[in-house]
């Protein structure tokens, strides 16, 4: 009996095995995991800026653009931040968005606010990182993220030292 068990048990594991196999060999959709899935081409600047060493009670900004290089305008949305310390602007088109900051903290109208990115325009994302309304010290990351299309997610993240 207990040999029977252990035949059960090694058919088993095998028969898993394979299913793992087959399954991580399978082709994947690269049009779904390329970076500009349904949103066309772009240019960022940079998706990470060091703000180098500050105070608690200092305040920088990081300036990044974002080009539409697609032949489609695109619609720029969603945007927040992952710290109350930290808010976003935009500018495009000859507009000024609301001050972003996390969902719970900006108001219906500010989360709604989205824009339309016409081909080959840039638009302007400031992020600013303002330690002393969420004191902390030392190495931190915060970022600031906004969707194009309503589908994918662009990350723009500012690190700094606090002393």
């Amino acid at each position: 009996m207990a040999r029977f068990v252990l035949s059960v048990i090694a058919i088993s594991l095998l028969a898993l095995g394979a299913i793992y196999v087959v399954g991580s060999k399978s082709p994947k959709d690269d049009k779904a995991n390329s970076p500009n899935a349904a949103v066309g081409s772009y240019e960022l600047s940079s998706e990470k800026i060091d703000l180098g060493e500050m105070t608690v009670d200092d305040k920088k900004t990081a300036t990044f653009t974002f080009k539409n290089t697609s032949t489609e305008p695109m619609n720029l949305s969603k945007f927040e931040t992952s710290c109350n310390c930290t808010m976003t602007e935009v500018k495009m088109n000859g507009d000024t968005s609301p001050m972003f900051n996390m969902p719970a903290h900006m108001s219906a109208t500010d989360r709604a606010w989205n824009r339309d990115l016409a081909v080959g325009d840039t638009a302007t994302i400031n992020v600013t990182y303002e330690p002393a309304l969420m004191p902390v010290y030392g190495p931190i990351e915060r970022y600031s993220t906004f969707k194009i299309n309503s589908s994918k997610e662009i990350r723009l993240t500012v690190s700094a030292i606090v002393k």
